[in-house]
């Protein structure tokens, strides 16, 4: 083994989706990777995933399941307190609540001394009755075994403590949160990428263009928006939704939407969003749960304002009135007056986009993310820059 190498600090991630990595982690696993050796335990079958990311660290598929299913779970847990136990991590680090779990546990059984989990908002939100309590519950657990928690907005870590789910000295929020920021090469104002899609959607240069772009589930409040737009009288006001349809609402907005097809586009998930992005006026997201409103900076990087729900997570990624407005969570005759405001006044949606991009371009570059977390890891495991 190169003794460079063997010297090395290590640190292992683990995570349920290919998806997170791509999205949050890239970056940051590149750069520890520099510093640490550095090993990424997640459910994919995918050979060529660090190929694909150009990461030079050591992958583990183990097929952990985002949903409950206690047999699996615990087969899980044994395979990762295995490789614990042999390859002697320094730290380890999960990222998504069911990994958050069985990762918290088995550094726990095997004496890890760091164990960091981080906190990207709460399932637990939109529940009610023993599923609310038993996900609390685990949260608490979560929080208990780890001996550093990172969370990805400053309302959430206080929505955390307002709930004794956290203890206040393991939590950090780095700079002003997010988890990984926004890359300000791929999301910028692009005038070519604007007139593409509107040309290739059919969509006129001079209409007003509402973005909705995330998975399609009930807690992103989609369906509210729908209702929001449909109300709408305007006939040159489109509704853009784009992502993979989770929990089969298309259909429901379809019909919704019957009156005004012929201003309702809809694509499947992307790999390019700073396209669809650049070709909206407003963003749209009415969610019920957000650690942090990630497409609400990613927008603002593209000059774009958004209309967001009034909760913790959102409030850090959006200055009401400033880099756009919120609107009272759930409330669809809210939203339908919000969505007007922004119709109707040009000049605003323009000033909330070019404040928006300002103030992510001065906190939200995903450079100054990527450093927190080299830094954190610096300080704790002593390892020198």
């Amino acid at each position: 083994m190169d003794e460079t190498i063997a010297s090395m600090k290590k640190i292992c991630f683990v995570l349920t989706a290919e998806f997170a990595v791509k999205a949050f982690m890239r970056e940051h696993l590149h750069m520890l990777s520099k510093q640490f050796d550095v090993s990424l335990v997640v459910n994919t079958q995918n050979k060529q995933l660090l190929a694909d990311l150009d990461l030079n660290i050591t992958l583990i598929p183990i097929a952990i399941r985002r949903e409950i299913h206690p047999l699996f779970d615990v087969l899980c847990l044994l395979k990762l307190m295995w490789l614990f136990a042999s390859q002697r991590y320094d730290a380890v680090h999960s990222v998504t609540p069911k990994a958050g779990l069985l990762t918290m546990l088995a550094g726990w059984f095997t004496r890890r001394p760091m164990r960091v989990h981080t906190f990207q908002g709460e399932v637990w939100i939109t529940q009610r009755g023993f599923m609310r309590w038993l996900l609390i519950t685990l949260d608490k657990l979560v929080a208990k075994l780890a001996t550093h928690l990172t969370i990805v907005s400053k309302s959430e870590k206080n929505f955390l403590l307002q709930h004794n789910i956290i203890d206040a000295g393991k939590a950090i929020v780095f700079n002003e949160g997010s988890i990984a920021g926004v890359d300000l090469k791929r999301f910028s104002p692009d005038k070519d990428k604007r007139h593409a899609i509107r040309q290739r959607l059919g969509i006129p240069k001079s209409a007003v263009v509402l973005l909705f772009i995330g998975r399609l589930n009930r807690d992103k409040g989609l369906l509210d928006l729908v209702n929001a737009y449909a109300q709408m009288p305007q006939l040159d006001v489109h509704l853009l939704i784009v992502g993979p349809d989770e929990h089969k609402l298309l259909s429901v907005i379809s019909q919704q939407l019957m009156h005004k097809r012929h201003l309702l586009h809809i694509q499947p998930e992307t790999n390019q969003p700073a396209d669809y992005m650049n070709a909206a006026d407003v963003l749209c997201l009415p969610s019920y749960r957000e650690g942090f409103g990630v497409v609400i900076i990613e927008a603002a990087a593209c000059a774009i304002p958004s209309l967001a729900s009034n909760i913790y997570g959102i409030t850090d990624a959006l200055v009401d009135g400033h880099t756009g407005l919120l609107h009272a969570p759930r409330q669809v005759g809210d939203i339908h007056e919000k969505l007007q405001v922004l119709v109707h006044d040009t000049a605003l949606r323009q000033t909330l986009g070019q404040q928006a991009l300002a103030r992510v371009q001065h906190s939200f570059d995903s450079r100054l993310i990527t450093h927190a977390w080299l830094t954190f890891y610096q300080q704790h495991l002593h390892q020198e820059s």
